[in-house]
């Protein structure tokens, strides 16, 4: 890879090959004082093969094949060009990637590591940690240096406290839906006169407010990686209040719509609500969690007060009034009517949060008032964070309109029951429990609701079917896992797994919080296929005995249609034995969108089984007068059975075309034969059939662009459809 050497991080050989045999003998004679790459790395490898291929070339044996290091090693560590070029480099057909982490010395501790970590208790919390130790972490690290991957979340202090804070949880939760580390630059800044010309307004710095749970500093970051500006605009897109940009946020995969190294955005709301609903991020990312939910955790996480705050052990109502500021207010004696109508009485205990002195009557009815007028200096900035969380503990609000501060106490207390009262007076109980369009003009557009509003976009999920699991077949499922996400850049799609034994899944522990999901289910229950009864003496099938009868029938009578599989509109079920081998350039999600079922197919000549199993095809056919809309498929243009199977390896399908009449009556037909017929269940052609029957041409895709690897099966092929005359098919069907 660099002036004649050769990496010996990846060998491939077989066991006892002269390569290996020669590489490990040679070690004795070494230089041991040298360095390790000289002694037994790439200079002693290169050695080694040379001689090697030196001695094949006389026995005239083919030399041992050597790659162009780029297929396994992007780029060398000496290798200067900056970040920018590096997203070139990684889509060029690596299929690894080499850090030089212990070049870099990055495995010895790092100043970028993080001190504070989330409680745990929520799948919320374990998410949020999982994403600080596995993207943000390292992607500060020197691991990172040539692959930064950041959302930058700009600040000003003209904005106010809730704002901004809204503004940087929604950037953390884009940051954990995309990969990317979250930075931003929250620095004391001297006090001024608002542009409102009443109040005015400075900043704290963030370490002066809050516990620093993790390094955000982009400032550091910069100068930690050593990206000069200039590289810094060429790896950048900027966000700002853009209607596409929340749209994106609910109904896209956003790293398509983003895929540039450096994401920055300046809004001023809890933009992050469209996002958090998007199907593609909600459950792999968040849990299944609301944006309510969220909000409130991450509200937590970032900003937890210097010094502890306890929230207050008894407060019924809130009640939050803003008056010094360039809108109208309501009197405090609208916000207090607000309340007695919504059920505030003399006996609650009742907490005001205002910017204005109170005297006399109205001042009595609370228990605690509270002054958060100033916007000015750290006490300030401190008084307002303290107030935030010890009031976050009420159990409902009445809050100003269009004033943001109220809204994020709410938010962050996840109170359900909160109302607004606006500058007329008027008493609205709030939408939402998160801060969604809070502070949000009368008459403005309100585009984060617009984007909630959309039509989902269609879910998707990988499958997998294990009964009877042995030891060999969840190691197999884990590398059929991995091989997925290694060549599947769209990480985020969940695994579900049907499981007849949850106990041996253990193992997946640290992802079931995220991205796999696993089922369990019971044979001979009403859950499972009420059809097969396996307290019988088991049948012998030639095939793979009971355990492929049980996975392939399963598949047809139980797994398809099974009303788990309902939340997600479409589904691809791999074969835990299968491996994807090269990048999926094309998403196969997005192809089956339009589609009914994918595959690849197989076809053989039959056997007298299978020609059994055609026999009861052309039975049901013929019984129920049907015509079959795709013959070629299955028949051979002089009108015999082609024996096609969908590869099990691989099938796509929407997951509503298998809770159809027209499947459950074609799947009942054949498992109604009697016990001596049970050989001819194959789920493979038995959908190839079903397929034949019921599916337009351009109801299918097929998969022959993905690069699939099946252990015990031949390589799946796309054969021609022959066309079939009306007087073969009557004929195969008379």
């Amino acid at each position: 890879y660099i002036d004649g050497l050769l990496a010996s991080g990846v060998i491939v050989t077989y066991p006892w090959s002269p390569l290996t045999i020669s590489l490990v003998s040679a070690l004795k004679d070494t230089d041991w004082s040298q360095a390790a790459w000289i002694s037994a790395g790439p200079m002693h490898f290169t050695k080694i093969l040379k001689q090697i291929n030196a001695q094949f070339k006389e026995a005239n044996y083919h030399n041992i094949l050597i790659l162009p290091s780029y297929h396994v090693y992007p780029y060398h560590y000496s290798d200067q060009r900056g970040p920018n070029h590096m997203s070139v480099i990684f889509s060029k057909g690596s299929v690894m990637d080499q850090k030089w982490g212990t070049t870099h010395g990055s495995y010895g501790g790092s100043r970028w590591s993080s001190t504070i970590r989330p409680p745990t208790g929520t799948i919320l919390d374990e998410l949020i940690d999982l994403y600080v130790k596995n993207i943000h972490d390292p992607g500060l690290s020197a691991l990172a240096k040539k692959r930064v991957r950041w959302v930058v979340a700009d600040t000003v202090p003209q904005a106010g406290l809730c704002n901004r804070m809204s503004h940087l949880v929604s950037a953390f939760a884009f940051a954990m839906a995309t990969g990317r580390v979250l930075l931003f630059d929250w620095v004391k800044s001297e006090k001024g006169m608002h542009e409102n010309g009443i109040e005015m307004h400075g900043q704290s710095d963030f370490g002066e407010l809050f516990d620093v749970p993790v390094e955000f500093s982009f400032a550091a970051a910069r100068s930690n990686f050593g990206i000069s500006d200039h590289d810094i605009e060429s790896m950048t897109v900027r966000v700002h209040e853009d209607g596409n940009f929340l749209r994106a946020l609910r109904t896209q995969d956003v790293d398509r719509i983003f895929p540039q190294s450096i994401v920055r955005i300046m809004r001023f709301d809890w933009w992050a609500a469209p996002l958090i609903r998007n199907p593609f991020y909600n459950n792999a990312v968040f849990g299944g969690s609301g944006s309510d939910a969220v909000f409130s955790r991450l509200m937590k996480f970032m900003f937890r007060p210097k010094n502890p705050v306890v929230p207050l052990a008894n407060c019924d109502w809130l009640i939050q009034h803003r008056s010094r500021w360039e809108r109208s207010t309501a009197p405090i004696a609208s916000f207090i009517d607000c309340g007695l109508k919504n059920g505030l009485n003399d006996s609650s205990h009742t907490a005001l949060v205002s910017d204005t002195e109170h005297t006399g009557h109205e001042r009595e009815r609370f228990s605690i008032v509270d002054g958060t007028g100033c916007r000015a200096s750290l006490e300030c900035d401190k008084a307002a964070i303290n107030a935030m969380h010890q009031y976050s503990s009420c159990k409902k609000a009445v809050l100003t309109a269009q004033s943001t501060f109220g809204s994020c106490i709410a938010g962050l207390g996840l109170m359900q029951v909160t109302f607004t009262v606006d500058s007329s007076g008027k008493c609205d109980r709030r939408k939402y429990v998160d801060p969604i369009e809070a502070g949000t003009l009368p008459g403005l557009s309100r585009s984060i609701e617009s984007a909630l509003d959309l039509p989902a976009s269609p879910t998707f999920c990988f499958l997998y079917l294990l009964l009877d699991t042995s030891d060999t077949s969840i190691q197999n499922t884990h590398k059929s896992i991995a091989s997925i996400n290694a060549n599947f850049a769209h990480s985020n799609y969940p695994f579900v797994l049907f499981v007849d034994d949850i106990s041996k899944w253990h193992y997946l522990q640290p992802l079931l919080i995220s991205r796999v999901h696993v089922i369990e289910v019971k044979r001979g229950t009403s859950d499972l296929y009420s059809t097969l009864d396996y307290s019988e003496e088991p049948l012998l099938i030639p095939q793979g005995g009971l355990q492929f009868e049980m996975m392939t029938r399963s598949s047809t009578l139980f797994l398809f249609g099974h009303l788990q599989l309902s939340r997600f509109d479409y589904a691809i079920k791999v074969d835990s034995e299968a491996y994807a081998t090269a990048a999926w350039r094309v998403d196969p999600f997005d192809k089956l969108t339009s589609k009914k079922i994918g595959f690849f197919i197989e076809n053989s000549d039959p056997n007298i089984t299978q020609l059994e199993l055609w026999a009861h095809f052309v039975q049901y056919v013929r019984s129920n007068q049907l015509k079959l809309k795709q013959p070629g498929l299955v028949m051979t243009s002089d009108g015999h059975y082609r024996n096609t199977r969908l590869c099990s390896c691989l099938i796509g399908f929407k997951t509503s075309e298998f809770r159809r009449p027209e499947y459950k009556s074609f799947i009942s037909h054949f498992a109604a034969l009697p016990p001596d017929n049970n050989s001819v269940w194959d789920d493979q052609r038995i959908l190839a059939l079903y397929v034949a029957l019921y599916m337009d041409p351009e109801d299918i895709e097929y998969f022959d662009y993905l690069d699939i690897e099946h252990k015990s099966s031949i390589s799946p092929t796309l054969i021609d459809i022959p066309s079939v005359s009306e007087s073969v098919i009557s004929k195969a069907f008379s």
